[in-house]
């Protein structure tokens, strides 16, 4: 099964490269190969999904839909959110 993620950023910037580097990271460290990651700048138009992005950085989880907007500095608490990654099943 592969999980597909769409990470939302906002303008070409450090900040935003930082997280999107980290996801892919963290990605690959918990998914290895059974994932699946898109970038997408919402200053370079309307999304692809046509989701309603308010705010960025967001991670949204396509099956089954959900989104994490926000402060991602905790990445393993975002990806638990998520349903997703070692500390999800702990939870669970």
């Amino acid at each position: 099964m592969t999980v597909c993620l769409t990470l939302f950023i906002s303008g070409d910037f450090p900040e935003s490269s930082r997280i999107a580097a980290a996801v892919r990271h963290w990605c690959e460290r918990y998914l290895p190969g059974c994932y699946r990651l898109d970038v997408h700048d919402i200053r370079d138009g309307a999304s692809p999904e046509a989701l309603p992005v308010l705010a960025t950085p967001a991670l949204a989880l396509e099956s089954p839909p959900m989104m994490v907007v926000g402060d991602f500095s905790d990445l393993p608490r975002v990806m638990t959110a998520l349903g997703i990654g070692p500390m999800a099943a702990q939870v669970a």
